[in-house]
């Protein structure tokens, strides 16, 4: 789904407004791109974002119900991790 700026952080640039997401929608939109692109540099930079953050996994999981993405797939991502609380 989209993220609008009204859910993300913003940080000021001398270019231009920087939105910043936090680490579970990160995850979601590389799990994303692996699901449905089959892109497994994609996987790798969710597990690579998932290990040292936070992440809202119920989040992650209902998003996953959404899509129609086997709980396995979120599974692999989630056990190779090394946080799994909320919030992010």
């Amino acid at each position: 789904r989209y993220v609008g700026s009204a859910e993300t952080t913003r940080l000021k640039t001398p270019f231009n407004l920087l939105r910043i997401i936090t680490p579970t929608r990160c995850v979601l939109d590389r799990l994303a791109w692996y699901v449905h692109g089959n892109d497994l540099q994609a996987r790798d930079q969710a597990l690579k974002v998932a290990r040292p953050q936070s992440i809202d996994w119920d989040d992650v999981y209902a998003w996953a119900a959404h899509e129609g993405v086997d709980d396995k797939v979120i599974d692999e991502i989630r056990n190779q991790g090394y946080h799994s609380g909320h919030p992010g």
